[in-house]
């Protein structure tokens, strides 16, 4: 039971990283569109 709730817990933190990265990735994207519009 333990291993099984470790296993969520990683798959969790590695699902909200990757989330974050592609935020990131997203708005740094967004200005570079903007910055060669404007």
């Amino acid at each position: 039971m333990i291993k099984v709730l470790t296993k969520i817990n990683i798959f969790f933190i590695i699902y909200s990283l990757n989330y974050e990265i592609t935020v990131a990735t997203e708005t740094i994207y967004l200005r570079i569109l903007r910055a060669a519009i404007l």
